[in-house]
C-alpha cells in the first residue's frame, strides 16, 4: 500500500451551493377544506346507516344492530349542537350579571 502525494491525489471536490427559495406562506383560507371533508364524513355515515338498516330488515334485530354499531357516533352531533347552546346560555348569564352590577353601581332600577 502506498501513500499518495499531493501530485497524484485527485483534485478536491468543489461544493456547489444551491440557494433554497423559501416557500410562500400558505393562504389564509386553508380552513375552507374542512367543511367539504366534514360533509363527506356525514354523508358516508348516513349512507352506512341506510345500508345497514336496509340489509338488517331481514332479521328480527334490525334496530338493535343499528344501535350497537352507531351509538358512539351520537356524541359528535350532540357536541356540535351543545356548543352554541352553551355559548348562548353563558352569554345570557354574563349579561344578566352585568345588568345587576350596572344597576348596583349607578343605583338605577333594574329593568
Amino acid at each position: 500500500m502506498s501513500l499518495r502525494t499531493s501530485e497524484t491525489a485527485p483534485p478536491p471536490v468543489e461544493t456547489i451551493v444551491i440557494p433554497i427559495k423559501a416557500s410562500p406562506p400558505p393562504p389564509e383560507d386553508d380552513h375552507g377544506a374542512l367543511w367539504p371533508f366534514l360533509w363527506i364524513l356525514f354523508w358516508f355515515k348516513a349512507i352506512t346507516i341506510s345500508a345497514t338498516y336496509y340489509f338488517a330488515t331481514r332479521s328480527s334485530a334490525d334496530i338493535s344492530i343499528l344501535i350497537a354499531t352507531h351509538w358512539f357516533w351520537l356524541g359528535l352531533p350532540i357536541a356540535a349542537m351543545a356548543g352554541p347552546v352553551v355559548f348562548r346560555w353563558r352569554l345570557m348569564k354574563v349579561r344578566r350579571r352585568r345588568a345587576t352590577l350596572h344597576a348596583a353601581e349607578w343605583m338605577v332600577d333594574s329593568e
